[in-house]
């Protein structure tokens, strides 16, 4: 009688501790996240700027906007190898990271391919003409003629490929965004209906019609669950489909701005307006809140076909 009164004492005691480790572990997460909505904060297009732009140095940065085909070009058939863009594309990044003298130097972000920019800038009577060529190595490489109004702060021009290509000529519309990364950013239910309509000038991979799918196919818990900011544990992961575990994993590298090969997640991501296309590798900018989750969407994706750019 007096053991099991003892073992109901003992029982009690680490009872009431593990109480205060939850309560303590609880608190500390509740604080971090509140400590994380006080560090990051996303009013409405908080990634444009409306400065306008009166010198060379205001022009280092990133210029997101249109990559598309002129008229002629919008049926012009075409097999997508996984490295060019398709007749219209939302988003190209133009990223001017450095102006000396009259000499220019980027890198362009495409169809998650990335390639080296050098060039010229000359002022203009109402901005800056601007001049920018690919090494020339890659099949689809070439010449940027860019002009920049000051008036509008908005850069307008043209792509001319080196080499005989199907869709060899671009026009581009962008204005200058910054990149911040943001946990908190909540996904948009956006349409990719205007991609579909390109079906029939297109071969394309296998894969690139399981993944239209899934984007058309996912749950509301893609919009409720944030990734970035919470643990996904094993019961929640596995009452998600393998379409919301893919989205779930791959909206983790959108916010950190990974360029994505795959045609159907890039026309994804570049619907949403927080999205920018920054890195074709952000592993290492990964927290540990999207490692883990990652590793928890992975278990349970591998039973399922589908796939991602990581």
């Amino acid at each position: 009688m007096i053991l099991r009164l003892l073992l109901l004492f003992i029982s009690l005691i680490l009872l009431g501790s593990c109480d205060k480790v939850i309560h303590k572990n609880g608190a500390r997460a509740e604080n971090a996240l509140d400590s994380m909505i006080e560090q990051y904060s996303y009013p409405e297009n908080d990634n444009f700027t409306s400065k306008r732009v009166n010198n060379k140095e205001d022009i280092i940065g990133n210029w997101v906007g249109s990559f598309n085909v002129p008229q002629p070009y919008m049926n012009a058939y075409i097999f997508d190898d996984g490295r060019q863009p398709w007749h219209i594309e939302d988003k190209i990044n133009i990223s001017i990271q450095n102006i000396e003298e009259n000499r220019v130097d980027g890198i362009s972000i495409i169809a998650g391919t990335v390639r080296p920019l050098k060039g010229t800038i000359q002022e203009t009577e109402n901005g800056f003409e601007i001049i920018l060529v690919e090494p020339g190595r890659e099949q689809y490489d070439g010449t940027y003629h860019l002009f920049l109004d000051s008036r509008t702060s908005m850069i307008r021009g043209t792509w001319l490929a080196y080499k005989d290509i199907v869709l060899k000529e671009r026009n581009l519309s962008l204005k200058k965004r910054f990149f911040n990364y943001n946990p908190l950013i909540p996904m948009e239910r956006v349409s990719i209906r205007n991609d579909i309509s390109l079906f029939r000038n297109i071969r394309m991979r296998s894969e690139y019609r399981e993944l239209y799918h899934a984007i058309k196919s996912h749950s509301q818990q893609v919009y409720e669950i944030n990734p970035s900011i919470s643990i996904i544990d094993p019961y929640e992961a596995e009452s998600l489909s393998g379409n919301d575990l893919m989205l779930l994993r791959n909206i983790i590298f959108a916010k950190h701005g990974y360029a994505f090969k795959k045609r159907p997640l890039r026309i994804y991501f570049e619907s949403q307006p927080w999205y920018i296309p920054v890195s074709t590798n952000v592993k290492n900018e990964l927290t540990y809140i999207e490692k883990e989750n990652i590793k928890t969407i992975l278990r349970y994706e591998k039973y399922n076909e589908y796939h991602s750019d990581y």
